[in-house]
């Protein structure tokens, strides 16, 4: 109705003879129903889009939401020896059959580990019965889902796949960030120190060719394997040559620490 009276379909039809009018009439009944089923094939494509973009964002949510929960639960188990491990360390049994039920959830759901359907449930129909898995066949049924995962092993290099990502606890989180900020500060004070040499060296050469420049500078060097210290004041002419040192003996400087 809208875009019959927008397009001004009526003035449109008044203004042809009625042959004229009778044929656009009879043209449009035609192709109604062409029309028609294009319009339900597009109503069904954005149900369809709608429908696997809402799909999309449920399934991404449950993995950030797995990836939480396994992260605070101390990570995912790659193998018997992990599961076994852990599970001791755990007393209550409610508490095992949680991370059981959350471990297999996530290699399901997040890590898309194959196996039989049956081994990421927690129950079974069994004989026209459910059956609730217990603790023993929760932890079987990961072992199974490790087993039948397993990286095959010497694959070359170029074709191996990438090493699931490592959850750690929040103490080594820290304690890793503390190490990285350690290896940083050294390389940082190393860049520096490579900075101050090379001005160093530089600046010998600049006040060898002008000792003028020595006035109103605050040198501390060591010359002649002897540590000597000595200030300069701006009205002081340049640096003298003391008897029994000779004139070569700025050049036997070994190490410069300057002040400007």
């Amino acid at each position: 109705m809208i875009m019959w009276l927008h397009n001004g379909t009526v003035q449109w039809l008044d203004s042809m003879t009625p042959a004229e009018k009778e044929e656009k009439m009879t043209q449009a009944r035609r192709a109604s129903e062409d029309v028609l089923q294009r319009y339900k094939e597009r109503r069904e494509k954005i149900k369809q889009h709608r429908q696997k973009k809402e799909k999309e964002k449920r399934e991404t949510n449950k993995k950030v939401m797995l990836t939480n929960k396994i992260a605070k639960l101390g990570g995912v188990w790659r193998s018997a020896t992990e599961v076994d491990h852990s599970l001791s360390g755990m007393a209550s049994e409610k508490d095992k059959m949680l991370v059981l039920v959350t471990q297999l959830q996530f290699h399901k759901s997040v890590l898309k580990a194959e196996g039989a359907k049956e081994l990421f449930q927690q129950s079974v129909t069994r004989d026209g019965r459910s059956h609730a898995f217990s603790l023993k066949e929760l932890q079987l049924n990961l072992l199974e889902v490790l087993k039948e995962n397993q990286v095959v092993e010497g694959v070359e290099e170029d074709n191996q796949l990438e090493p699931a990502p490592t959850y750690r606890s929040e103490e080594e989180v820290k304690k890793r960030l503390s190490e990285e900020k350690q290896k940083l500060s050294k390389k940082l004070a190393a860049a520096r120190q490579k900075r101050e040499r090379m001005l160093q060296k530089n600046t010998l050469t600049e006040f060898l060719e002008n000792p003028d420049k020595f006035v109103g500078k605050r040198v501390n060097h060591n010359c002649c394997e002897e540590v000597m210290s000595r200030t300069i004041a701006t009205t002081h002419p340049p640096i003298p040559v003391y008897p029994g040192v000779g004139e070569n003996a700025v050049s036997e400087l070994t190490t410069w620490v300057m002040e400007i």
